[in-house]
């Protein structure tokens, strides 16, 4: 960049955080943190297999991050919210409107708001997901 550009930079502001040396709290009270650290988060017990992390989130989003034992199955369900998936470790059967297909690490899926969808866990794995707006049903 030219020494003499007219660019306009945004100052670097402090964290708002009260909490951003420890990532946060723990239970629904990080909402709007800027620093959420998986270590400060208990897992959800959803189903038999299956835990939740309700990570970063606000009102126009949320990022949670999901373990699935073998078998460990989400029934078909619906919700408002659109939904994109990250499949970090494992293999899924995933299904959306009736079209099911295999994933596994590495691949992704995107559920339109209101589309019928489930999942079902084929290896052992973990799954990160994001959802616009927040989910408040998954809060404590």
């Amino acid at each position: 960049m030219a020494k003499d550009s007219k660019e306009k930079y945004v100052q670097w502001v402090p964290s708002r955080s009260k909490n951003a040396k420890d990532g946060g709290k723990t239970e629904k009270g990080h909402k709007d943190e800027e620093w959420v650290f998986m270590k400060n988060i208990k897992p959800m017990k959803v189903a038999p297999g299956f835990e939740r992390k309700v990570l970063a989130y606000c009102d126009e989003a949320m990022v949670i991050a999901s373990e699935f034992d073998k078998g460990a199955t989400v029934a078909d369900h619906v919700h408002a919210h659109t939904q994109i998936t990250y499949i970090q470790e494992g293999r899924f059967s995933y299904s959306v409107e009736g079209v099911a297909k295999e994933v596994a690490k590495g691949d992704s899926v995107c559920v339109p708001s209101g589309a019928t969808h489930t999942t079902i866990c084929l290896e052992k794995g973990s799954l990160v997901e994001f959802f616009t707006p927040m989910r408040k049903d998954f809060l404590r």
